[in-house]
């Protein structure tokens, strides 16, 4: 039997560092994992930087018996640019052996191990809860780092796209004290997330994230001036966002290609709004 699980990326509605609270948003930008058990042991598969295999480790300890698995990967989202990469990857990762070895893991149970993997192979700080939540459950989710919890799943507006833009630099490595330093103003944004608020808070989180990784926020304001409704930086970074009107998506994107994103990759997409979708053959 072979399983495939389709995931996606997200982008941040508020960056977990500062308060160890946080919030995503799914996006129709898809991870797909397919995993197969194989008569050998240890991992074959595609090259992760060790993200897989740490997980693997971690779901093989539940197994309790020595297994083999070869796994594929099939992603739409760049990696190491903020837009939740590794958190789509380790969830529909985790996802596929869960049923594979009909381990039924819960949605709670999956995103402690997708946090746990995430630390302990070095691509997260806070082991980013609300993105391993965002990539399971589609929607808005807000989470809190420090305990695991998943504080509320909500959906999106309706009639809006998000217009990605990414550069060619990577996120930066970022002393996390200086996120720290800025946990009062954290605490702020996310109050007005709980109460409803999406589009301010989205631009207040990345004008905060743009002052402590030290990027222009000329295009944030840009979009903004051309209609945006809303705009941010995903996770550290470099990646930015723009929330527009449906339909409106492709004259935001050419205006600012023209402008303050030269040079900038864009991708138009549409918030998800579903959880990972599991399939199985030779059942």
């Amino acid at each position: 039997m072979s399983v495939t699980v389709r995931s996606s990326g997200a982008v941040s509605l508020l960056n977990a560092i500062p308060s160890g609270v946080g919030s995503a948003m799914g996006v129709e930008l898809p991870i797909v994992v397919t995993v197969k058990e194989r008569e050998s042991l240890g991992l074959m598969g595609d090259k992760t930087d060790g993200l897989i295999e740490t997980t693997w480790q971690l779901l093989e300890g539940r197994l309790k018996r020595k297994s083999g698995i070869e796994y594929s990967i099939r992603s739409q989202v760049p990696a190491s640019r903020g837009l939740k990469s590794s958190s789509g990857l380790t969830i529909a990762f985790i996802a596929a052996v869960s049923k594979l070895f009909d381990m039924n893991l819960t949605d709670e149970e999956m995103v402690k191990v997708s946090a746990n993997a995430s630390i302990a192979a070095g691509v997260s700080v806070t082991g980013s809860y609300d993105d391993a939540y965002a990539a399971l459950l589609g929607g808005i989710v807000l989470a809190d780092s420090r305990t695991g919890q998943l504080i509320r799943r909500a959906m999106p507006p309706g009639g809006i796209e998000v217009l990605i833009a990414y550069n060619e630099r990577v996120k930066p490595i970022v002393d996390p004290s200086r996120y720290r330093d800025l946990r009062d103003e954290s605490m702020v944004i996310w109050n007005l997330i709980l109460q409803g608020g999406f589009d301010v808070p989205i631009v207040l989180n990345g004008l905060m994230v743009s002052a402590i990784c030290g990027y222009d926020s000329k295009p944030l304001i840009n979009g903004l001036a051309h209609g945006a409704l809303s705009c941010g930086v995903s996770g550290t970074g470099p990646s930015i966002f723009f929330i527009a009107k449906e339909g409106d998506g492709h004259r935001l994107e050419s205006i600012l290609r023209r402008t303050s994103l030269r040079g900038w990759s864009t991708v138009l997409v549409k918030p998800r709004v579903n959880r990972i979708l599991v399939s199985c053959i030779g059942l």
